[in-house]
């Protein structure tokens, strides 16, 4: 950043991981004035302390709320609407009158003479061009026992309203600030197959803050789908985004809050015989049989809280912004595990001698051969129609240990007629 005197200044990210970013884009004030030539003091940190400090900046500066749950914008800053991208639920639009409107309609007419050389198309400006476009909703879909007859819901947004206030200099400003706004409800499944629940307006059918509940039973369970609707009547002028609803957010829970009742409504384990003999598909869910789904997020992302061990989730919660931890591949190496005496220096692999390499890749046949007696003392407590791609994969996984074996006794058999070429291919 280079101010108004030609100096480069730090256009500063938070101090944690060398950045300090600021709402609409403005420099905190201490960042402001600090040369970049200056040595800065930084914590100690790890790479996922820096990953997740980084995580919650992106989400506070496109979510929000940038400035915690009471923030205050600036004097003379624009609405939330444009300080956030995401997480924004808009009023429903008001029915306007067709013939009200007919004046206004383009003209679409581009002339009836000429070879059309000098015409120009009329500029149609569509609902979406103008704006007019947005979510009012949003929501989750999920399964519980038929047993289950109550959930509790906890719904949170953020409202935004404009005040006046007086500033430093002793002028009037009209300044945004935001009120959060939340609600708990025992949502019965017991009731009507379809209802909606008031939280701001006085009764369903009033303008306001609704939730709408639809619960169909299945296959003697309950499929539930509830959803944050935002009704209220729409405003004009500067005062638009008072009727927005920001930083929203489902949480449904059992009643006490804590018990599992959630299934999952995408298990790889499920519906096994529908799959037939598409060997592909049955060695994905093998593969990922212990990976499952529990909500259908409705214009919104669901993420479920499932406790170690556990099939069924014990809480569930809509997020703008996904996030999900890959963890790494790494080979389990060092003192105590099976690959312990492994040689893995690509520089000490690379002028090893034959007794050398013997010694340092031998425990990578003996552990690779071992973990596979692991997985196929494991098919056995498999389900049925997925024995045979266990069985299937083990099998090409030893041909696999078998090329390794037959590669290190290349390697390191000098009586063995390409020996001499293979090692020096492998050095090189």
């Amino acid at each position: 950043m280079i101010d108004d005197q030609g100096e480069l200044f730090d256009s500063g990210l938070p101090k944690q991981v060398g950045l300090e970013l600021s709402g609409g884009g403005q420099a905190q004030p201490e960042a402001v004035g600090r040369p970049l030539d200056v040595p800065q003091a930084f914590e100690q940190a790890s790479s996922f302390q820096v990953r997740d400090e980084l995580e919650k900046l992106v989400q506070r500066d496109l979510l929000g709320p940038w400035d915690g749950p009471l923030e205050q914008f600036p004097p003379k800053r624009m609405g939330p609407r444009e300080r956030y991208l995401v997480g924004m639920l808009g009023p429903k639009h008001d029915a306007t009158s067709t013939v009200d409107d007919a004046g206004d309609v383009p003209d679409t007419e581009t002339g009836v003479g000429g070879d059309a050389s000098e015409v120009e198309l009329p500029e149609i400006i569509s609902p979406q061009a103008l704006g007019r476009i947005w979510a009012s909703s949003m929501g989750l879909s999920f399964c519980v026992p038929a047993d289950v007859d109550v959930v509790n819901v906890k719904a949170e947004w953020g409202r935004y309203d404009e005040s006046e206030q007086e500033t430093d200099d002793g002028k009037k400003a009209r300044v945004w600030s935001r009120e959060p706004v939340e609600y708990r409800k025992e949502v019965r499944l017991d009731a009507e197959p379809s209802y909606k629940i008031a939280l701001t307006g006085e009764h369903e059918d009033a303008p306001g803050v609704l939730l709408a509940v639809t619960v169909r039973p299945r296959d003697g369970k309950r499929v539930v789908e509830i959803a944050l609707i935002n009704g209220q009547r729409e405003q004009t002028g500067r005062a638009t985004d008072t009727a927005w609803l920001f930083q929203s957010r489902l949480t449904v829970t059992a009643l006490d809050g804590a018990k599992p009742i959630f299934l999952p409504v995408d298990d790889p384990l499920d519906d096994l015989d529908a799959v037939g003999d598409d060997a592909e598909e049955l060695h994905l869910r093998l593969l990922y049989r212990n990976e499952r789904r529990y909500a259908a997020g409705r214009n919104v992302a669901v993420h479920a809280e499932v406790d170690d061990g556990e099939r069924i989730a014990h809480e569930l919660t809509t997020t703008w912004l996904p996030a999900y931890n890959v963890p790494a591949t790494t080979a389990p190496a060092g003192r105590g595990t099976p690959l312990e005496h492994v040689e893995l220096s690509m520089d000490t692999l690379a002028t090893a001698q034959p007794g050398e390499l013997k010694y340092g890749l031998q425990p990578l046949i003996d552990g690779y051969q071992s973990w596979l007696d692991q997985r196929e003392a494991e098919i056995g407590d498999l389900p049925g129609p997925l024995l045979p791609a266990a069985t299937k994969a083990v099998y090409d996984a030893r041909q696999a240990a078998n090329r390794i074996v037959a590669g290190v006794k290349l390697l390191t058999d000098p009586a063995h007629p390409r020996h001499a070429d293979a090692l020096r291919a492998f050095h090189f």
